[in-house]
């Protein structure tokens, strides 16, 4: 690429970045600040917003302290997540590099990356808890991998570490408070770990949908006005030879939709970003269903019309994928991450937010999967306030400027256009994370209590208010014994 045309992308990120912060009021996005507006925490103590700090003048605002080089480690199955690739381009690496040293500058630590596989994780933390010794000082792993070392005692209770403040204003606080159950925390979710590229979008392949249609979705999902029925429309308008065969072949027919996740995983990343949740705050309370049981009852018959149809792809995983890159699906339900592999396509490819179950949802909500990685605190630290003051300030010194460059690089390496651009921005927007997606591979009743409930609602037309009154004993059973 020419000097002279990556002058030319830097420049459009630079205008799409400016618009996108200008979105229109489909997204329910507000970036106008006036003067430096103060924000009360539950204790009705005033802060500072922290989009009107930089990161430096946050993390001088942290309790002082000097580690005397100490290596901080973070054992992580994400590789370069925490330290810069040297040799990779892109605008990522020099924030990393600029974050590490901001955290060096505060309390003299090396942050040092250990990459192990998962499998290989459960029997390190679990020797190094009966040995009684440190294992790392952080732990970055998915979610079910996360929840079965935390049912396993192998982590600490992120409440319980010193210093560590999970009200803090440079933190996402719906998805602080949305990772909580009772009083217990495993898990950090934030722009710090690379979470944005496991929020769940839509991609879709143009040259499977009506003449002008690319134009008319980004146009819709401005308004506001993009929904399940509106993406429905399209996929059986893709999917008509399907429509009308007895036996469809998934290697070789077109159809109108498909997901990654099988038809379950599918149902319960369409429910979340519907906004619905079955306990609503669960923020230092006990779980307690609390959804609107007739809310949920149409979402979950949205959801079920969608997933019987014939135009919904019956595979799921990589055949779900390659059947995508092949151009054989109009719409495909999917991480952010996967932009990378569709640009190295020939499609006329474009992205969405995932669409709201109706108009009445106030805003596109992108649900961050399973395969997120977070922050934890593995169980018996050598110096546990340590831990706290430094994972405040790498989340401090993380501020949106790694959400920006996470964005510009997708932007400049895979997007295909301004609208796309636009679309990306609102993904990153609102994310929103399910209790039963975080903890419930780790604690089986919980599973019960929540993707449970929420799949028999949809499979088996079953009714929200007569599945609450079936689980309330297990729903004691669980807060008396596992979040007490």
């Amino acid at each position: 690429m020419t000097l002279y045309k990556k002058a030319l992308i830097y420049m459009l990120v630079c205008l799409v970045l400016f618009l996108a912060g200008c979105s229109p009021a489909g997204w329910g996005i507000d970036n106008e600040f006036s003067g430096v507006d103060k924000i009360s925490d539950e204790s009705g103590n005033e802060q500072v917003k922290y989009e009107d700090l930089t990161a430096e003048e946050w993390l001088g605002m942290l309790e002082p302290g000097d580690f005397k080089g100490y290596g901080f480690t973070i054992a992580t199955s994400r590789l370069y997540r925490f330290v810069p690739e040297e040799e990779m381009a892109g605008m990522v690496n020099p924030v990393l590099k600029k974050r590490n040293e901001l955290v060096n500058a505060k309390y003299n630590v090396n942050i040092k990356e250990i990459y192990y596989e998962e499998s290989q994780l459960f029997n390190k933390l679990a020797n190094a808890a009966l040995a009684g010794v440190q294992f790392s000082d952080l732990l970055s792993v998915t979610m079910p991998t996360m929840a079965a070392f935390a049912s396993s005692g192998y982590l600490l209770n992120l409440f319980s570490v010193p210093f560590f403040n999970p009200e803090a204003s440079y933190l996402n606080t719906e998805t602080v408070k949305r990772s909580v159950v009772s009083d217990y925390m495993y898990a950090i979710y934030d722009r710090t770990t690379f979470y944005q590229e496991d929020f769940w979008c839509i991609f879709y392949n143009e040259d499977r949908l009506p003449s002008g249609a690319g134009d008319e979705i980004s146009r819709i999902v401005k308004e506001g006005d993009w929904t399940w029925d509106k993406l429905m429309e399209y996929a059986v308008y893709a999917a008509a030879e399907v429509m009308q065969k007895r036996s469809p072949d998934y290697q070789k027919d077109v159809f109108g939709l498909g997901s990654h996740s099988d038809k379950n995983g599918f149902s319960i990343s369409a429910f979340v970003s519907s906004g619905l949740s079955l306990f609503g705050d669960t923020y230092h309370k006990k779980l307690s269903y609390s959804m609107d049981s007739d809310k949920g009852n149409a979402a979950a018959d949205k959801i079920r019309e969608i997933t019987s149809s014939k135009a919904y792809f019956g595979l799921s995983g990589e055949d779900a994928s390659k059947a995508f890159l092949e151009g054989r699906l109009a719409f495909y339900a999917y991480r952010v991450e996967f932009a990378k592999k569709v640009c190295e396509t020939k499609l006329n490819w474009g992205i969405a937010p995932l669409p709201k179950i109706d108009e009445s949802q106030t805003n596109y909500l992108s649900y961050v999967g399973s395969s997120a990685a977070g922050l934890s605190v593995p169980s018996h630290q050598t110096n546990s306030g340590r831990t706290g003051m430094v994972l405040n300030a790498i989340l401090a010194a993380s501020y949106v400027n790694l959400d920006e460059a996470i964005k510009t690089n997708y932007i400049t390496f895979c997007l295909r256009d301004n609208d796309a651009a636009i679309m990306l921005s609102g993904i990153f927007e609102n994310p929103v994370l399910d209790i039963g997606s975080i903890y419930a591979k780790g604690f089986d009743r919980l599973s019960l209590l929540t993707d449970e409930t929420i799949l028999k609602a949809i499979n088996q037309d079953v009714s929200f208010a007569y599945l609450f009154l079936n689980n309330a004993s297990e729903l004691e059973v669980i807060n008396s014994n596992e979040f007490r």
